[in-house]
């Protein structure tokens, strides 16, 4: 490299990182300590409380700050009669963080400024920080890998849109505290020390690439899936795969490799032991891969609830470039479509195959490394195009989809407010970031019962279901459920006197379980307008899910501050289960669709 070349490569990085620094702290910077919008929160208070229980508690429960797991989510649970801090997640992330944890202990000690047991906003300032030091190094040794097979511009343009076209971005500035930024660190320093010691043998290599990828496991055990490429990367055929199984289990690899994963895994196991007193344990409870047999592939690539390529449509490139890979028979073509096609199978199995509270298919960052490489491939060959007519509209799309992710990172508020196929709350959302028309407004609602953080309230259940893997139901104690509330503000009728609603029931006794469906209109704390229609007559058969329809006449309200709230209401208990609720709000001028 010319050091030309080395100073442009300096500034580039330099750039990226003053860029990402003021991106975070802009977007932390109105974020109020101990609630939801915090750095540290639910699953990150869960990856983080390893630091505080080490430095702070010494993993005694009873030297914990008050209530500390309750204001910061529940990520962890501090059981004082069994004197544990439990938490599910693995501590890779803590580890990797545990420079700028210790660092914010200093700072605080020197500065005689509060800890708060380390959640005091400088300890969450220092952990934004950490995550933009993990991406640029991550970024950083993806470029020596880009550089094996790409021309520098290609190579700086693909880490452009690998970092800003994509949930990279989101993961890094916003939610610097989930898993994926560190991972995708590790999965690129990985394949770098694959490559470099593929080429030249050199034992250091070797070390850092067994490292590497034992850490990555470490923070997120699924990643294991990378040791595929120890086996597979650069292999064309079946004498390089040979060679290749033959250099792996050789003892001067093999037994090394072990004992580095044994020396990573050891403080988890420790803390396995010192959990349940297992040396391995299943911390996720009953959560676990439940879709083998049905995985739920359409939503994880498409579903309006955080799919894959509605919310990362840079993803289409890239597995356009795997294809043409393939197609040209360029090493790696095959094995990155596979790689692609199973961690797609794998999180489409999972319970909760949209992750929760999640911008996109966040599963898919870490592996956006290998990815690039096929996005650099489209990216080299369209530059080779005679016309510049096509090279100037293939950057265009490029740079737009660039534009598509930044406005998305601004304006997403952490979760998707919708069921799994509700356009509305989508189109909203793309409104909301300046991406279509303020004109189109949605006056469809859905409530499929699948995304627990839309209606958290609603009781749900597996037992039986329509569609997807869930329904509502009702509880002892939660008479309630199917709740839909609607701001006019937000929909696409004006003055709406007519309310749509279809769902589906199912009852499994032929018994009256005294359910309604409620409609109500309201005014601030007023209620303008209530409706009460009996559930089980409209119901025809047991054991078989049955559709109702119904519409509700409603007064005229000319003030948009109101609101209209549906819900049912189950008075017996008796068991009976909602899917699939769709409401739609209308007037004389709209469109008398049959829904």
């Amino acid at each position: 490299m010319s050091r030309k070349h080395k100073s442009f490569t300096l500034v580039f990085f330099l750039i990226l990182f003053i860029i990402s620094l003021l991106s975070t702290f802009s977007l932390h910077e109105k974020e109020k300590n101990f609630t939801w919008e915090g750095t540290i929160w639910a699953d990150k208070a869960g990856y983080y409380i390893y630091l505080p229980a080490t430095f702070f508690y010494q993993f005694n429960p009873e030297k914990a700050t008050e209530d500390i797991s309750a204001k910061t989510g529940n990520g962890f649970i501090l059981d004082n009669k069994q004197h544990k801090i439990s938490t599910k997640y693995t501590y890779g992330v803590a580890l990797l963080l545990s420079p700028f944890f210790l660092a914010a202990h200093w700072i605080s000690i020197l500065s005689d400024l509060p800890e708060q047991d380390g959640f005091s906003p400088l300890y969450q300032d220092l952990v934004n920080l950490g995550a933009v030091v993990y991406l640029i190094l991550g970024l950083y040794h993806l470029k020596i890998i880009l550089s094996r097979y790409f021309k520098p511009i290609t190579q700086y343009l693909v880490l452009i849109l690998v970092y800003f076209g994509t949930n990279l971005f989101y993961y890094t500035v916003s939610e610097s505290l989930m898993s994926h930024v560190y991972s995708f660190f590790l999965f690129s320093l990985f394949l770098f020390g694959l490559l470099r010691f593929l080429e030249s043998k050199k034992y250091g290599y070797f070390l850092l690439l067994a490292f590497s990828a034992s850490m990555a496991i470490v923070v997120r055990p699924v990643n294991f899936l990378i040791l595929a490429l120890l086996i597979f990367w650069d292999v064309t055929d079946y004498k390089g795969f040979l060679n290749r199984v033959m250099l792996w289990i050789q003892p001067r690899y093999l037994i090394p490799f072990s004992m580095i994963f044994f020396v990573c895994i050891l403080p988890q196991v420790h803390y396995w032991q010192y959990l349940s007193g297992k040396m391995f344990y299943y911390s996720y409870g009953d959560e676990g891969f439940k879709h083998w047999l049905r995985p739920r592939l359409t939503e994880v690539w498409f579903a309006p609830l955080n799919g894959l390529f509605l919310y990362t449509p840079l993803v289409i490139v890239m597995v356009t470039g795997m294809i043409f890979m393939i197609i040209k028979k360029s090493a790696n073509g095959l094995l990155l479509l596979f790689l692609f096609l199973l961690v797609s199978y794998i999180c489409a199995a999972w319970h909760i195959w949209y992750f929760g509270s999640s911008f996109g298919q966040r599963s898919f960052v870490e592996y956006l490394v290998f990815f690039s490489i096929p996005l650099g491939f489209v990216i080299q060959k369209g530059g080779q195009l005679r016309f510049w007519g096509l090279k100037i509209l293939g950057l265009v799309v490029l740079l737009s989809m660039v534009y598509y992710n930044i406005r998305m990172t601004s304006v997403y508020e952490k979760v998707f407010p919708g069921s799994s196929w509700d356009w509305g709350k989508y189109s909203g959302l793309t409104r909301k970031a300046g991406l279509l028309p303020v004109s189109f407004v949605p006056d469809l609602f859905t409530q499929d019962f699948e995304n627990r953080d839309f209606s958290p309230e609603d009781p749900r259940t597996s037992e039986f279901f329509r569609s997807g893997s869930l329904s509502g139901t009702f509880l002892p104690g939660k008479p309630v459920c199917g709740r839909i509330e609607i701001y006019l503000y937000e929909i696409g009728v004006s003055t709406p006197d007519t309310v749509w609603i279809r769902f589906w029931a199912y009852k499994p006794k032929l018994v009256s379980t005294q359910t309604d469906l409620e409609c109500f209109l309201l005014l601030e704390q007023d209620t303008l307008f209530r409706e009460i229609i009996p559930v089980d007559a409209q119901i025809r058969g047991i054991h078989k899910w049955c559709e109702v329809k119904c519409q509700i006449a409603l007064p005229e309200l000319n003030r948009w501050n109101g609101r209209v709230l549906i819900q049912f209401r189950n008075k017996t208990g008796l068991p009976i289960f909602l899917d699939d609720i769709r409401v739609e709000l209308r007037n004389k001028e709209s469109r008398h669709n049959d829904f």
